[in-house]
């Protein structure tokens, strides 16, 4: 998630505000999660959660909607 950010600011790219404050609502849940709990990976699994569903379609429809010019 960092490294998505870092390559969004070096290359100028324009997000929409909601998800900029998902993105970093997740990596704020992630860092209390590694305190809370260090052998646990939250991001394995979120992943695996929206891979069962149809959230990935979902989830991509959504961001190509917010990316769209």
């Amino acid at each position: 998630m960092h490294h998505l950010l870092e390559q969004v600011r070096r290359h100028k790219v324009n997000i929409d505000g909601n998800v900029c404050t998902v993105m970093v609502t997740t990596m704020v849940v992630e860092g209390w999660q590694r305190r809370l709990d260090p052998d646990f990976d939250i991001m394995h699994t979120l992943r695996t959660f929206l891979l069962k569903a149809d959230w990935a379609k979902s989830l991509s429809y959504t961001i190509e909607g917010l990316m769209a010019p």
